[in-house]
């Protein structure tokens, strides 16, 4: 996939939230800006389920700060 259409997807994204930053955070609206970002339902190597809630033994997403000594 070129890259130009990758950075139109992201634009995408940014565009939908700064216009319609008063609407809800539905799961639909999370699913569409992953769909943006996804295209192709990869990221790098990996296939992923584009717009769908993680599952499996990795369990929920976590933010973690700092190095990885810490």
């Amino acid at each position: 996939m070129p890259a130009e259409r990758r950075v139109e997807g992201v634009v995408d994204m940014l565009l939908e939230d700064t216009q319609g930053f008063a609407q809800p955070l539905t799961a639909q609206r999370l699913g569409s800006w992953q769909a943006a970002l996804f295209l192709t339902g990869r990221s790098s190597l990996l296939r992923i389920r584009v717009g769908a809630w993680r599952t499996g033994a990795k369990g929920p997403l976590q933010v973690v700060s700092g190095t990885p000594e810490r």
